[in-house]
């Protein structure tokens, strides 16, 4: 058992250990042109994983994991299983997994795997490529689709996943009208999803050669109006193509018909002795080479202005090395890259911008295993888009799927919930969270938050919060100051909400009782006495003495003993007591070691070698300095 102690947690960074060992390097998605290398990668690191599972389980006993032998076919996928749920964060057993049904061609094992890999991993395109294609090759196409279709929804701003879904469709349905149109909607969505991409050149090039080899070259035309203001990698090349396009093109073929009229107008009125076309209303040659070059020249200030775009975004991009989901810890000099390029960019844009959307997406694939980027993220939109409901609370969901133990996050969601006036469901979330790791304090004051406004809308029946407050406040096994803080806590309810200063002292005195050293629960006791109203100088008086002649540490008893002393000047009807509290104070000071800078109070000198071997006191309103002898010392 485990208690988050102190009580604010501070999200912690995960490692390879956090995450799971991958063993060799393991590429689960890939950067631009290189996908297909990648999946090679996780092939053969999957094939040694799977050697080295099998050796390590040889020998042990024949547990059931994940089925029996007439389920999985044979020993080694059995043996697998059980690695796997032996430690589901174990990415190496993952792999062995995998490659173990994929290699026997075992189906129902592969689906069973693939489901409870992609629940724990759903970033990893190369899986998801990989469950498709296994159904392909078992001529399972509806189904293959069913997966490319889930891996697209998941992981939507994977370029590669797109194109590898639309080579699937071209192989398999790519025949009738129908079978165009369905491939056309699917490129369609995935420049949507991803063509914002930095890297997603090649996305863009196998949709135009694809619009191009049917003979659609408006489309291949509209596209690139869209690509020559995207910044991306290889804009460059894209501009050559875009003017090898045009130079080989019949532009009565490519133009829309109001921006073919709008630049023979141009040209007319610009060079009207250069005819364009000949009787047969084909174009001259030298009608075509000007028409050719008023096409380029009516994009040259949207290429001039993605130019200056792409330079203003070149150095992230070239600093970001691993744009792709990875179960090991990235460097700490890249999660500042990711961090200081999205607040750049939400810099550019009057906010919510779709580029921003996209960059939180790469971000969070890369990032998947920080809840920093997550929260980032849901600020952003609860901040800028705080009426798509629906996409926030997905980002949501998608979060705790991959920080399942970062409590932040949690709260984050339990909050969103909560006020959209889902109060079941923002409990809901604490309690998934508190069943796999318990004994959190912020979640468990966040439920009470939670009923304690549930209770006060119902009429302001208390007694079952004040239970649990109890209840946790008597928990033996809890440490003391997590006790002390739930009795601080439920002090604070007493005296705030039901206006009983009586009962809340009493919890605090008796959370004294058995925590005696906790300043905290002193200066709680001190702020009660404090709230009344009129101010009562006798509980406030009677608190201060209670942390004075406490067990406390002479520096804390000394702290509590200067506030005595200032709230005597300020507010004390008797002088005496007050010179009574001065004596405490000097005996106390006196005992705190003078090499100790804590010893130096507001409103009191250091002796500095006083003659009189006398201890100066300032009194802060008047400015009178006091002196009180001490003891001749004795030989």
């Amino acid at each position: 058992m485990t208690w988050d102690v102190p009580l604010d947690r501070e999200a912690v960074a995960p490692t390879e250990a956090s995450v799971g060992d991958a063993g060799a390097a393991v590429v689960t998605d890939a950067p631009p042109g290189g996908a297909e290398a990648g999946v090679a990668i996780v092939a053969t690191s999957a094939r040694g994983a799977f050697r080295q599972v099998v050796v390590r389980l040889r020998g042990e006993e024949d547990a059931v994991a994940g089925g029996n032998s007439s389920d999985y076919g044979n020993d080694m996928i059995r043996d697998c299983w059980r690695a796997v749920n032996r430690d589901r964060s174990d990415f190496k057993a993952w792999m062995a997994l995998l490659s173990c049904v994929e290699q026997a061609n075992d189906l129902r094992s592969a689906r069973d795997a693939f489901k409870i890999f992609f629940e724990n991993y759903p970033f990893c395109y190369g899986y998801w490529r990989k469950y498709a294609e296994m159904e392909r090759r078992n001529e399972n196409y509806s189904r293959a689709q069913e997966v490319y279709e889930k891996g697209v929804e998941i992981i939507g701003i994977s370029s590669d996943l797109w194109i590898a879904y639309a080579a699937f469709l071209r192989q398999h349905y790519n025949e009738s009208s129908d079978d165009i149109n369905k491939i056309r909607k699917v490129y369609q969505r995935a420049i949507d999803a991803s063509g914002r991409d930095f890297r997603s050149d090649k996305l863009w090039e196998e949709y135009m050669m694809w619009e191009g080899a049917n003979g659609e070259l408006r489309n291949v035309m509209t596209l690139y109006d869209q690509l020559l203001s995207t910044p991306t990698f290889q804009f460059g090349q894209n501009v050559d193509r875009f003017r090898q396009f045009v130079a080989t093109t019949n532009p009565k073929e490519t133009l829309s018909a109001k921006e073919f009229e709008d630049i023979c107008e141009s040209i007319q009125a610009k060079a009207p002795e250069v005819p364009l076309f000949d009787g047969e209303k084909n174009f001259t040659p030298g009608g075509l080479q000007l028409f050719q070059q008023a096409i380029v020249e009516a994009r040259t200030e949207k290429i001039e202005k993605n130019q200056l775009q792409i330079q203003e975004r070149w150095a992230y991009e070239t600093a970001i090395k691993r744009p792709y989901f990875h179960v090991t810890a990235l460097e700490s000099s890249e999660l500042k890259v990711w961090d200081q390029y999205l607040d750049y960019e939400m810099s550019c844009h009057k906010l919510p911008h779709k580029n921003v959307d996209v960059l939180f997406e790469r971000c969070v694939v890369s990032c998947a295993l920080y809840d920093h980027f997550w929260t980032k993220y849901t600020n952003y939109l609860i901040a800028y888009d705080p009426e798509n409901i629906s996409k926030i609370r997905e980002t949501f969901k998608r979060a705790i799927m991959h920080v399942p133990r970062q409590v932040n996050v949690h709260l984050a969601y339990s909050a969103f919930e909560e006020r959209q006036g889902n109060p079941s469901e923002a409990v809901e979330v604490l309690y998934r969270f508190d069943r796999r790791q318990p004994n959190f304090v912020a979640v468990e004051s966040r439920l009470l938050a939670i009923d304690y406004r549930q209770a006060k809308k119902k009429g302001g029946e208390y007694g079952d919060i004040i239970l649990r407050y109890e209840k946790l406040i008597h928990n033996s096994s809890a440490p003391r100051e997590v006790t002390s803080f739930y009795a601080m806590r439920l002090a604070n309810f007493h005296a705030k909400i039901r206006n009983d200063l009586r009962l809340a002292e009493k919890v605090l005195r008796d959370a004294i009782t058995t925590d005696r050293r906790n300043a905290r629960l002193y200066s709680a006791l001190v702020d009660l006495a404090y709230s009344h109203q009129p101010l009562n100088e006798e509980a406030v008086i009677k608190a201060l003495d209670t942390a004075i002649d406490s067990d406390l540490n002479f520096q804390n008893r000394l702290k509590f003993s200067q506030n005595k002393l200032d709230f005597l000047d300020q507010f004390g009807s008797d002088m005496k007591e007050y010179h009574k509290a001065i004596g405490v104070h000097a005996r106390l000071q006196s005992k705190v070691n003078v090499n100790d800078p804590t010893h130096l109070q507001s409103g009191f000198y250091p002796r500095n070698g006083n003659p009189n071997n006398s201890i100066p006191v300032m009194n802060s309103s008047s400015a009178t300095v006091i002196t009180l002898a001490e003891p001749t010392a004795t030989a």
